[in-house]
């Protein structure tokens, strides 16, 4: 959409903090049961001491408890050779097996628990494929999140605020908006976390009226905006050049404006000030007075 600032820079690149770090939460049912394993720090190589098989155990129970130990021990590489023997992974053992694959970063190892997963009886689980999801985002691959996302049985409101979220921190915004169309169209009712990324979408693809429609729609949800939501708008006008806005709507808010709200408007009038912009100057100080004022207090 068109933007009335007259410069072409982009200010949503520097004023919106930590947008691509944006994740959504993984809103679900029946997952308080399960408790990932912890993990000591990760390591993809053999462990120098392995489990000694107890007189008292099966070869199938040795087999669990070394699976176990190379959990804990973050090996994912003999976890996933131990898989590859037999077939006795739990819900929470794949959990924490793709909680480590995100943690490195590797979508090759991913990619190998995600067919073990998919062979598995858990292949279908909502939450387990919601993780993965976030692990193929986390790598770079949303095309392979998509795959996920598109063969799954079942969805819920995480699944879907995943890939608006993976869409937009890999720089595909526009797919993002799209997916809530898709969302709505299905009869899939957002949440606050939704309505959060679609106003941060907006921002960072100059939608200012599709977010500002977005944020009005709020209402046919009975979903009261908070704070998050504010400042979303706000980086919308702000990532626009349109300050004057952006002061009108802090103004007008009915709450309180707290200090990431002012401090947000400051960093865009800072911007603009280095443009010579005089209008800017003025907000700059308004914004600055404000945010002494909240502090002070």
């Amino acid at each position: 959409m068109a933007s009335s600032s007259s410069s072409s820079t982009p200010f949503c690149t520097y004023a919106i903090h930590h947008a691509t770090n944006l994740h959504p939460r993984q809103n679900g049912t029946n997952n308080s049961r399960f408790t990932p394993r912890k993990t000591q720090p990760l390591r993809m190589g053999n462990p120098s001491i392995q489990p000694k098989l107890n007189h008292h155990q099966t070869p199938h129970q040795h087999k669990n408890v070394n699976f176990a130990h190379f959990l804990q021990e973050g090996n994912v590489n003999q976890v996933l050779e131990l898989l590859g023997q037999t077939d006795f992974a739990d819900y929470s053992d794949f959990l924490s097996l793709l909680k480590l694959c995100e943690d490195l970063k590797s979508l090759e190892l991913g990619k190998r628990v995600h067919e073990f997963l998919r062979r598995s009886k858990f292949g279908g689980n909502v939450e387990l494929c919601n993780r993965l999801i976030g692990l193929y985002v986390k790598c770079g691959s949303v095309k392979d999140a998509r795959k996920v996302f598109d063969k799954m049985p079942e969805r819920n409101v995480g699944s879907w605020n995943l890939m608006i979220s993976g869409y937009n921190v890999n720089g595909l915004g526009i797919d993002g908006l799209l997916v809530f169309k898709q969302m709505r169209q299905q009869g899939v009712v957002p949440d606050e976390e939704t309505f959060a990324l679609v106003l941060t979408v907006c921002a960072l693809v100059d939608g200012v009226e599709e977010g500002l429609m977005q944020f009005e729609s709020m209402k046919e949800y009975g979903i009261v905006p908070g704070m998050e939501h504010y400042l979303g708008v706000v980086n919308i006008f702000g990532c626009a050049g349109r300050l004057d806005e952006a002061h009108e709507f802090i103004e007008n808010m009915p709450i309180e404006a707290g200090v990431e709200i002012w401090e947000t408007l400051r960093n865009f009038a800072t911007i603009c000030c280095a443009k010579n912009t005089l209008r800017a100057s003025v907000l700059y100080r308004r914004s600055s007075i404000k945010d002494y004022r909240i502090h002070r207090d």
